[in-house]
């Protein structure tokens, strides 16, 4: 986001008026020109899509709390302070002594530990070293399932919020080309439609030749 937004600096310098306006919010630039639907159009795309960034990201984040609170109150292991691989393998593994011994018979080796007491992921070293942070023990094999499901869903809002901020760069870049065409021709050629549909949106666009 912070490339983005040195992305938008630069382009200002060279980009005045309508077009400028387009990359700040993208319609601005269609109703400047006196295009008025056709910005409400990417206008009501941009709202939506924000809508979609803030809501996934919010949701990423509660279901993330409640992941790393589960898996303390199930697992005995605070996740916050390890990578998002040992997220991934306490739901895997109902404790450290399961996930190493099936290690152990694929020949892995130890992982060492860097001087913050991280672990150290070199090709061939998937051990964890015990009694060093990184044990866990579920109580219970659903209580690690109910974890998984959590760890899941908080990664897949977390794509939903990826797929919106690269929507909210699109639709500004769109908008900046869609002004373009409006000052080299009387009639715009590109549309843009954003449909809901279940969980997520379908963007739909279109070019008139």
């Amino acid at each position: 986001m912070k490339n983005y937004i040195a992305i938008i600096v630069l382009i200002s310098v060279l980009l005045p008026g309508d077009r400028l306006k387009s990359l700040i919010l993208p319609g601005w630039g269609e109703v400047s020109k006196g295009h008025i639907e056709k910005g409400k159009m990417f206008i009501y795309a941009d709202a939506a899509l924000w809508i979609s960034m803030i809501g996934s990201s919010k949701a990423s984040d509660w279901y993330y709390d409640d992941q790393r609170a589960f898996a303390i109150q199930h697992a005995g292991v605070d996740i916050s302070k390890k990578d998002a691989i040992y997220g991934i393998h306490i739901g895997q593994y109902n404790s450290i002594i399961d996930y190493n011994d099936i290690k152990e018979r694929q020949r892995s080796k130890l992982m060492e530990l860097d001087n913050n007491g991280d672990v150290i992921r070199e090709y061939g070293h998937e051990i964890y070293p015990e009694l060093n942070g990184y044990d866990w023990f579920w109580d219970t094999n659903e209580n690690r399932k109910s974890y998984n499901k959590l760890r899941v869903n908080s990664g897949i809002y977390n794509q939903y919020k990826k797929f919106a901020i690269a929507g909210l760069i699109l639709n500004r870049f769109i908008s900046l080309i869609d002004v373009l065409y409006i000052e080299r021709t009387s009639e715009s050629r590109i549309e843009s439609n954003l449909y809901p549909i279940n969980d997520g949106l379908v963007w739909n666009l279109s070019l008139k030749f």
